[in-house]
Formats: structure tokens, sequence, C-alpha cells
């Protein structure tokens, strides 16, 4: 395949000039220059999925950070229904005007020291 090509206009050196390039040549050409392009689509893509996952990022931490609120909540609320169930636990047995059994204490003992930081070392005594 030849291309000539023709200046325009006023410029002095009016000559033509031609380059030949072979059908081969051509093709491979044609065909590198469409595989550059997809990859460079291929890219662009990547690049748009990229953006869209990172800007997810800010609702997600606030969702974390929500959801680890609401368990420390649940911890807390669990400390306290394990202490309001000892309590619970005293006074039906001071109720029926019996000695509290030994787990219990010890269900006490071990409330106590959830809440207080410190273990409540006198116990039960029977």
């Amino acid at each position: 395949m030849t291309f000539i090509v023709i200046p325009h206009g006023g410029r002095a050196d009016m000559s033509t000039r031609s380059w030949e390039v072979s059908y081969r040549a051509l093709r491979r050409a044609v065909i590198a220059g469409v595989v550059v392009g997809v990859l460079l689509f291929l890219m662009a893509v990547s690049w748009v999925w990229v953006a869209a996952q990172a800007a997810r990022v800010p609702s997600l931490r606030r969702e974390v950070a929500l959801l680890e609120r609401e368990r420390q909540e649940r911890e807390q609320l669990a400390r306290t229904l394990a202490r309001m169930q000892v309590q619970y636990e005293q006074i039906r047995t001071m109720l029926r005007g019996e000695l509290p059994p030994l787990d219990t204490t010890a269900r006490r003992d071990t409330a106590a020291a959830d809440t207080a930081g410190a273990g409540d070392t006198s116990g039960g005594e029977q």
C-alpha cells in the first residue's frame, strides 16, 4: 500500500512525499493498535471499579463504628443482667429463709468483680 502526502498552502517546498507500507506491516499495526486500545479500556474499567470501592470506605467505617458501639452496649447489658440475676437469686433465697447456695455466692462474687474491678474476697460463709 502506498501513501502519498501532498502539501497544501503557501510553503515553498511543494514536493509530494510517499510512503510504501506492506499489507503485513499494516495488519500488524492495526492489531497492535486494537490490543493497546483494549488494554487501555480494561485499565480504565478497573480504575472505575477501584474508585467505586474506595467511595464505599467512609460508609463502611461509620457502620463498623456503629457496630462496635452496639457490641459494647450489649456487653454492658449482659453484665447488668448477670448482676441482676445474682441479686434476684439472693432476694428469693432471703424470702424463703434459706442460706444461699454456694454457686450463687460465687456468681455474686464474679459479678461484683466484673462491675467493680476487684473481686469480693469475703465470700459467702456457711
